[in-house]
């Protein structure tokens, strides 16, 4: 009988909580759900969309590595949860297509101000290639060119200059996208969401 979709995530959570870990070992799983290994993996291989799995490893007292095995690193009860599958990324661009994020701009401490920092392809990805967890391709769904541009249409934020250093070791810095508690205002009224704001 296969393991349903409520269990199989219930157990994983009981499972990570008794062995303090970030994931569930096969072992694990079969002793939550009261089942074979046979059960678990015939699950993982039904929803591969809705379980997130990894080999992982473990420290030996004396040195070295070794294998625990195929580990659940996620459970999901949709694609859309989890993060490994395309359907995650459609939902994200689609839920913060209109949020953005704010960054301080610090000066050794000192903040100076606030912006909205662009979120660019890394440099060690080609063109045609995106990361497989996609809560690293912020650079689609986060603070992406185009929202950024639709903030400045908005009149939100503006092109400013901050600097950083001291006396005789200071540098400017051009940003873009500079915005103040009017601009965070502005965004609100025209029902953007503005995920780190200060006030």
């Amino acid at each position: 009988m296969l393991i349903s979709i409520e269990s199989f995530n219930k157990a994983f959570n009981f499972a990570r909580q008794a062995d303090c870990r970030d994931f569930a070992t096969i072992q694990s799983m079969c002793r939550m759900l009261g089942c074979k290994p046979f059960a678990v993996m015939e699950y993982i291989n039904t929803y591969p969309q809705l379980v997130h799995c990894e080999e992982r490893f473990e420290n030996r007292p004396k040195g070295g590595k070794k294998s625990l095995g195929l580990c659940v690193c996620g459970a999901y009860t949709s694609a859309e949860q989890n993060p490994w599958e395309p359907e995650w990324l459609k939902w994200a661009k689609k839920h913060y297509r209109k949020t953005v994020w704010v960054s301080e701009w610090s000066n050794y401490g000192v903040i100076e101000g606030h912006y909205l920092a662009e979120d660019t392809r890394p440099k060690n990805l080609r063109e045609d290639e995106i990361y497989i967890d996609n809560r690293k391709n912020e650079f689609i769904w986060r603070n992406t060119h185009e929202k950024l541009e639709a903030c400045k249409a908005l009149g939100a934020t503006k092109e400013t200059n901050f600097f950083i250093g001291g006396l005789g070791d200071c540098s400017e810095n051009n940003i873009p996208y500079a915005i103040t508690s009017e601009g965070i205002k502005i965004l609100e009224e025209n029902g953007w969401n503005v995920i780190g704001k200060w006030f």
